[in-house]
């Protein structure tokens, strides 16, 4: 459900795909041992809510192509 990303110039931190109350429950477990997270909110939007999330984006709703290529566009 995670994956790496580079935040800023030198951190990394997670990646969150999808923003249900499952996700809300990695992003606070990251968050409280200091990584910064990025949440890509899809019908859901409770975790991009948390104090821990630093940063939302929408998770397209397309199929997967779609999806791959904007997590290698979010990437760059």
């Amino acid at each position: 459900m995670t994956t790496d990303v580079i935040v800023g110039a030198n951190r990394r931190g997670a990646l969150v795909l999808g923003s249900d109350y499952k996700a809300l429950g990695i992003v606070r477990s990251l968050g409280r041992h200091g990584i910064p997270v990025w949440v890509l909110r899809d019908e859901h939007v409770i975790a991009s809510h948390s104090r821990y999330c630093a940063r939302s984006l929408d998770w397209p709703a397309s199929g997967d192509p779609e999806r791959v290529a904007f997590l290698d566009r979010l990437g760059r």
